[in-house]
């Protein structure tokens, strides 16, 4: 699994000049889609900074396994999805049939029970496996559903700390100064290397939205469905939205947004 989630820069460099006929008509993707960018007027945390680093948003579902496809081509690895893109809009793939073969080397999308696996730090046995959020524990005297936690602080972005990295009384994303996403890496990681799986951005996974598979097995999801997962929080939600437990399903793969990004995977084997 990947220590940080897809950046601009990766994104830009796999997807700058794909392109694809639908309907007898040629479309080219956008490379560069992300709305927290250097010099934006409406997201300002950083926005003096050049954003190569931080993680790419604003993409669809399909957008997110079409990625998976180019980077593998790129790397000269076999692909895991056969993509047959259906609909193109302002530069993003919004209806497409997609497969996915788990015997291929190549990149994809983890399902949801890996994102849990990983987000846990991959051992049952140890006390990690049962902390609040990807790498560190609540806050004494806290629960679970609380929407501000300083227990988040030291791995992950939110709404409560998006500004100064420090839980604060206030919900500091309601300013234009408090909004964006951040560098990569830039909190702890958890026990497995990996940055991020709490807030900064949410992730799509692989799955439909359905019965929830339990981490510890190396299992799809749903073979059918209306919305597909995704994970972790974001620099805009509460924290009970990053804890690694929280299930989100409420877009369809068309759904963009600037707190949506992914990771990648690949098979160990």
């Amino acid at each position: 699994m990947g220590k940080y989630e897809v950046t601009q820069a990766q994104y830009k460099s796999v997807m700058e000049g794909q392109k694809v006929i639908v309907g007898g008509t040629k479309y080219t993707f956008a490379a560069s889609p992300s709305i927290c960018v250097q010099g934006s007027a409406s997201y300002k945390v950083d926005s003096d900074k050049d954003h190569a680093n931080y993680p790419v948003e604003n993409v669809t579902w399909f957008d997110a396994v079409y990625y998976c496809n180019a980077l593998s081509i790129k790397e000269k690895l076999n692909p895991c999805y056969t993509i047959t893109v259906t609909r193109v809009s302002g530069g993003h793939i919004t209806e497409a049939d997609v497969t996915y073969n788990k015997t291929k080397n190549g990149y994809r999308l983890p399902t949801e029970a890996e994102w849990e696996y990983a987000a846990r730090g991959g051992d049952p046995t140890k006390a990690d496996w049962n902390y609040t959020y990807s790498g560190a524990d609540k806050a004494d005297g806290t629960s679970y559903s609380d929407s501000k936690n300083a227990g988040l602080d030291s791995v992950g972005w939110y709404r409560y700390n998006n500004i100064t990295g420090t839980t604060g009384a206030s919900y500091v994303t309601n300013s234009a100064d408090g909004k964006g996403t951040h560098e990569v890496g830039q909190k702890a990681a958890n026990a497995l290397g990996i940055y991020d799986m709490s807030g900064n951005v949410s992730e799509w996974c692989y799955d439909w939205y359905g019965e929830l598979i339990t981490a510890d097995t190396d299992t799809v999801g749903a073979s059918f469905g209306n919305h597909r997962v995704y994970r972790g929080g974001s620099w805009c939600l509460s924290a009970f939205n990053a804890t690694v437990s929280y299930r989100s399903s409420y877009h369809v793969p068309s759904y963009q947004d600037v707190v949506l990004g992914f990771r990648v995977v690949r098979n160990a084997n």
